[in-house]
């Protein structure tokens, strides 16, 4: 009898730990594949970046001879800090542009990292798309006070170039900002399935 109920006992516990086991690794597929995806985000946003830096820069050349001195001066500075932001960027996606092979706890610790630092890009645009606004209304301003150029042309140009960032700007706040909120959420998420590992919460 005693010896039915030791065998009993004995399978309960390898069961027990095989299903332990089972959880393990079905949450750590699952954070594997996460980090997957945003390693492929993050890379494609890099080249996107890389592709925005390129436009401004032909713009401004193709530009140039067009342009007064302010308006050059201030192409130039908006050229630059798109130059300085993208190079920003990358230092923020740092984790996910690594091509070497990780660990287990590499690329988890990696993915919490990435997650941060996503947070911060999101609320950096979301900031910046503000500023845009205020830096076309200081080119047009210059344009018009420092290089002469006639009040009907500043104000045609302006016009159209305010009405657009009218109707981008608010939906890019809005973007960048549920972006934000939607990285917190997923780091508090990760945090709290190390914590309580759970194949539901790794998913």
């Amino acid at each position: 009898m005693n010896s039915k109920n030791e065998t009993h006992d004995e399978t309960d516990i390898l069961s027990s730990m095989w299903q332990q086991q089972q959880t393990e690794v079905v949450g750590l597929g699952s954070v594997k594949q996460k980090w997957r995806k945003v390693q492929y985000k993050q890379r494609l946003y890099f080249v996107f970046d890389l592709i925005g830096v390129l436009f401004m820069l032909g713009a401004f050349y193709i530009a140039f001879d067009k342009l007064g001195v302010f308006a050059k001066t201030w192409m130039a500075i908006l050229t630059f800090f798109a130059g300085v932001t993208a190079v920003y960027f990358s230092y923020l996606r740092r984790f996910a542009l690594s091509w070497s092979n990780l660990i287990t706890e590499s690329f988890i610790e990696q993915l919490k990292k990435q997650l941060m630092s996503n947070i911060k890009i999101a609320k950096f645009n979301r900031d910046l798309s503000l500023w845009m606004v205020l830096a076309i209304v200081i080119f047009y301003a210059g344009m018009f006070y420092v290089d002469d150029v006639s009040l009907a042309v500043v104000a045609k140009k302006g016009v159209i170039s305010l009405a657009i960032l009218a109707a981008f700007t608010p939906l890019f706040w809005i973007w960048a900002d549920r972006r934000a909120k939607r990285f917190s959420k997923e780091l508090a998420a990760l945090e709290q399935a190390l914590l309580e590992p759970d194949p539901e919460t790794l998913l």
